[in-house]
């Protein structure tokens, strides 16, 4: 896996997809922002504007998954077919995933960041895990158990590429992302945050793909092999 796998179709096809989440959260955001501000008071539109940006939430990620892992992988067919197969289950379970983090972190917020991180991996186990795909594991519990086992390096990508990548983006570049007022530098931080996207999933799917292969190989054998005996 590697950068080389990258198509100028693959790239286009992921920038459109960050373009297109864009512009549909700079709208929703504007919608929500007029509601809250309107002089009559608040209406019934801001659960329907509230609703569709929920549903961006999480739609807009899993998608960026989804196309990033075919574009850096080859042996994954077109992304027409690896849509048709993946996505429904990737919804189902990152709303698993959702619900058990908002638990957490109605406790306390450093379980909901924990649960956050121990349940990051799922949509790549619904992606890549022939145990998932056999019914043999649950999602959430297996992005647990593989986190484990690269948790501080997760942890240290997440708050670069989540928090301090976007916050600074925020900070120095906010304005110059819309496209009502900057079209062209907005569509320029578009083509940077692409790029930092695409980074993301090279480092997270080197690691994870190395330790599935590790866990899912050594359950193999371990289950042909019964006190010495091969079954």
């Amino acid at each position: 896996m590697n950068f080389k796998n990258v198509t100028l179709k693959g790239l286009v096809l992921l920038f459109s997809a960050v373009l297109i989440s864009t512009i549909v959260n700079q709208i929703v955001d504007q919608r929500i922002d007029d509601a809250i501000r309107a002089p009559e008071g608040l209406s019934n539109a801001i659960w329907y504007w509230g609703a569709i940006s929920l549903l961006s939430t999480l739609f807009f990620p899993l998608l960026f998954n989804l196309i990033s892992s075919q574009l850096l992988i080859s042996n994954l067919g077109s992304v027409k077919t690896f849509f048709n197969e993946k996505f429904e289950l990737g919804c189902v379970e990152t709303l698993r995933a959702w619900g058990k983090c908002f638990l957490w972190t109605f406790v306390f917020i450093i379980p909901g960041i924990v649960a956050f991180t121990n349940y990051f991996m799922t949509p790549f186990i619904v992606l890549f895990s022939k145990k998932y795909a056999h019914g043999e594991v649950d999602a959430l519990k297996y992005s647990t158990q593989l986190t484990k086992m690269f948790f501080w390096r997760l942890q240290l990508w997440l708050t670069v590429f989540y928090f301090l990548i976007p916050l600074s983006l925020s900070v120095l570049l906010d304005e110059y992302r819309l496209f009502a007022v900057h079209p062209l530098s907005a569509f320029i931080c578009i083509l940077v945050e692409t790029y930092f996207i695409l980074l993301f999933h090279y480092l997270i799917l080197q690691v994870f793909l190395k330790n599935l292969a590790q866990i899912e190989t050594a359950e193999v054998v371990t289950s042909e092999v019964v006190n010495g005996v091969t079954v």
